[in-house]
C-alpha cells in the first residue's frame, strides 16, 4: 500500500483524448492545439528522518528503454513511446555534500525525456516534446522496504515541442500535452548492489521505476 503524495504524474486523459483527435492529419498545423491538464503541484512534505539504507548511497541511472516501459505501464497510448532520456538519482549519507547541505541524508534527482507520438509513419509525422525535471531533499527509509522522499521542490521545464513531417520540423507549442516524470514521495522499494526498483502508482496499477549503477 503507498503512502504519501505520489509524485508521477501523467496526463492520461489529456493524451488519450489527443491520440483520438489525431487520426492520421494531412499535416502537422491540422492538430487542434490542446491546453495542459491540470496539475495539482505536490503539497510541500516534511522533512523524512535520518534513518536511511546504506544501500541506496550513490549514482543510480534509467535508460530510455526503461523509462519507455514504466509510461506505457502508466500511461498506454496508442503509437506514443520514449524516443529518447534518461533519469538519474543521487543519494548520500549525510556526510558528502550535496546541494550545500550536510544536515543528514540527501538525495537530487534530474531526468530528461522526449516523448514522441507518430501519426503517419508513411510520411515521417510525428509530434515530439522534450522535458527536464528536478528534485531534491531529504529522504529516508523505513525497513528497507520503504522509501520516502522530500518532494516539494519537484520542478519541470519544457525544452521544445514540435511537429514534423518528411524530415520538416516546425513548432508545436500546445500541441501535445506535456508530461512529468517524478519520482513519488512514499514507495515500497528494493535495492541491490546494481539495481534499484522503485514502485508507482498509476491508473492502472502498480509500475516500476528501474535504475542501475
Amino acid at each position: 500500500m503507498f503512502r504519501g503524495r505520489q509524485v508521477t504524474r501523467i496526463a492520461i486523459l489529456a493524451l488519450l483524448a489527443f491520440a483520438a483527435a489525431c487520426n492520421r492529419p494531412s499535416a502537422p498545423t491540422a492538430v487542434e492545439p490542446l491546453e495542459d491538464p491540470d496539475v495539482e503541484e505536490p503539497a510541500p512534505t516534511s522533512r523524512p528522518s535520518n534513518d536511511h539504507d546504506a544501500c541506496l548511497v550513490g549514482e543510480w541511472w534509467s535508460y530510455a528503454h526503461d523509462i519507455d516501459i514504466l509510461l506505457a505501464t502508466l500511461a498506454p497510448v496508442p503509437n506514443m513511446h520514449v524516443a529518447d532520456g534518461n533519469l538519474v538519482l543521487w543519494f548520500t549519507d549525510g556526510v558528502e555534500e550535496l546541494a550545500d547541505r550536510v544536515d543528514g541524508p540527501e538525495y537530487e534527482y534530474q531526468g530528461r525525456v522526449v516523448l514522441r507520438l507518430d501519426m503517419d509513419p508513411s510520411e515521417s509525422q510525428y509530434i515530439e516534446t522534450a522535458g527536464f525535471f528536478t528534485n531534491s531533499g531529504a529522504y529516508s527509509t523505513e525497513g528497507d522496504s520503504i522509501l520516502n522522499l522530500d518532494v516539494s521542490n519537484s520542478q519541470r521545464e519544457i525544452l521544445s515541442m514540435q511537429a514534423c513531417k518528411n524530415g520538416e520540423c516546425q513548432d508545436a507549442t500546445g500541441l501535445m500535452p506535456t508530461v512529468d516524470v517524478l519520482p513519488p514521495g512514499s514507495a515500497p522499494y528494493r535495492c541491490t548492489a546494481s539495481t534499484l526498483e522503485i514502485d508507482t502508482q498509476g491508473p492502472y496499477g502498480t509500475a516500476t521505476m528501474f535504475f542501475y549503477r
